[in-house]
C-alpha cells in the first residue's frame, strides 16, 4: 500500500533489497532521495541521469541515492554524499508513458493547476460569505458632523444592530448599506466543472470521485463505474508486473540459495527456479448493485460455451484451485457427517 501510494504522490515507488542468510527484508525510500539534479558522465563509460547510473546500452546499472547520515561507505559530489547500490538490490516501480523515461510523474501533476484554482476559489468565496455575513453597512456624513455612536478601541465609530431596534441618525449622516450577495448559483457549477477536471485528469469516475450523485442514472452510473473499473485493472496488471512479481522472484531466488524451501522436508534445488517463477497475482474485484441478473448472464455465458466456470471466479477475485478444493472439502465433510449421502452431491 505504502509502495502504490507513493507511485501516485510522488510517481514512482524506490525499492531497496536487503538480504541477509536466512531473511530478505524490503525497505522502501523518498524518490526525493534520489535527485533530479544529479547528472554526469563517469569514467568508465556509463552516465548519471537523475541519480540513475545507465550502461551505453540505457540499461540502468546502479541508484545513487542521497546519504544523510555521511557515512564512510558514501562518496561526495557536488557537496552532497551518495550511496551506490546495485540496480538488481533496487525494485525501482513508475508508470512510463513515453520511450526512454526514467523516473517517474506523478499522476495528480496533471491536475494540479486545477485544483489550486479550486482551493482558491472556495478561499475567496468563503471570504466573501463570511464578509458579507459580518459587515452591514457603513455611515456616511454630508456635513461635518460626525456620528456620535460608541467608540471602539481603535478609534472607529461602530453601532451594534439589534433585531427589531430602529434608531435615528444624526444630521447630514445617512446609511450606505454593504451586501455582498456573491457566491451565488454561478458556485455549484464552478465547482463541478473543476471537479470533473481533476477526475478526468486522475482517471476515475466523476460522482465517485466527487461523491455527487445527482442527476445520475442507473445505467449511467453503471457505464462510468465500468470505464473506472477498467481502469482499475489495468493498474492492477501493471503494479502486479512491476512490484509484486519483482519482490516474489528476489525472494524466491534468495530462500532457493538458502534452502529455506522444501517439500517434505527436502530442499527445493536452485535449478527449479524458472518452474516456480509462473505465478500470478489475482487483484481485488467488485460486486455489482444487482448480482443476481450477474449471475443469470454468467449461467447463460456457461451454457453457450463462451466463458468458464474459471474465468468467472477469477472476476469476483477468487482462486479458481482454492475453490474447488474448498468445495471438494466441504463435500467430503458433509458425507462424513451424514448431511448428504455419497452419490448426492450434485443434488
Amino acid at each position: 500500500q505504502l509502495a502504490v501510494h507513493s507511485v501516485m504522490q510522488d510517481g514512482e515507488a524506490v525499492v531497496l533489497i536487503h538480504n541477509d542468510k536466512t531473511n530478505m527484508n524490503l525497505e522502501i525510500v523518498d524518490p526525493e532521495l534520489l535527485p533530479v539534479q544529479h547528472n554526469r558522465r563517469l569514467d568508465n563509460g556509463n552516465y548519471i541521469r537523475m541519480s540513475i547510473e545507465f550502461n551505453s546500452n540505457r540499461q540502468p546499472i546502479a541508484y545513487h541515492i542521497l546519504d544523510n547520515s555521511k557515512s564512510d561507505l558514501s562518496y561526495g559530489y557536488a557537496g552532497l554524499r551518495y550511496f551506490r547500490i546495485s540496480a538488481d538490490d533496487v525494485i525501482h516501480t513508475f508508470i512510463p508513458e513515453f520511450v526512454g523515461q526514467s523516473r517517474g510523474r506523478p499522476a495528480l501533476s496533471t491536475a494540479l493547476l486545477r485544483m489550486n484554482m479550486l482551493q482558491g476559489y472556495e478561499d475567496a468565496s468563503l471570504t466573501n460569505a463570511r464578509i458579507g455575513a459580518s459587515k452591514m453597512g457603513f455611515f456616511e456624513s454630508e456635513s461635518g458632523d460626525g456620528y456620535v455612536g460608541d467608540d471602539n478601541e481603535d478609534g472607529t465609530i461602530i453601532m451594534d444592530a439589534e433585531p427589531g431596534v430602529f434608531e435615528q441618525l444624526p444630521t447630514g449622516v445617512k446609511f450606505q448599506s454593504y451586501d455582498p450577495s456573491y457566491p451565488t448559483g454561478e458556485f455549484g457549477d464552478f465547482v463541478k466543472a473543476n471537479l470533473r477536471g481533476i477526475a478526468s485528469g486522475l482517471g476515475v469516475d466523476y460522482s465517485s470521485f466527487s461523491n455527487d450523485l445527482e442527476g445520475v442514472s442507473f445505467s449511467s452510473g453503471r457505464i462510468g463505474m465500468l470505464e473506472m473499473r477498467e481502469t482499475w485493472k489495468t493498474m492492477q496488471e501493471w503494479f502486479a508486473e512491476a512490484f509484486c512479481q519483482q519482490v516474489y522472484q528476489a525472494w524466491l531466488k534468495h530462500m532457493l540459495i538458502a534452502g529455506k524451501l522444501a517439500i517434505n522436508g527436502n530442499p527445493l534445488p536452485v535449478y527449479k527456479a524458472e518452474k516456480f517463477s509462473r505465478v500470478n497475482f489475482q487483484g481485488r474485484r467488485w460486486d455489482w448493485v444487482d448480482p443476481k441478473k450477474d449471475m443469470e448472464a454468467n449461467r447463460t455465458a456457461i451454457e453457450l460455451g463462451l466463458k468458464s466456470r474459471s474465468e468467472i471466479i477469477r472476476d469476483i477475485g477468487r482462486d479458481p484451485d482454492e475453490v474447488w478444493r474448498e468445495i471438494q472439502k466441504e463435500t467430503e465433510l458433509l458425507i462424513q457427517l451424514g448431511v448428504i449421502k455419497k452419490g448426492e452431491e450434485d443434488e
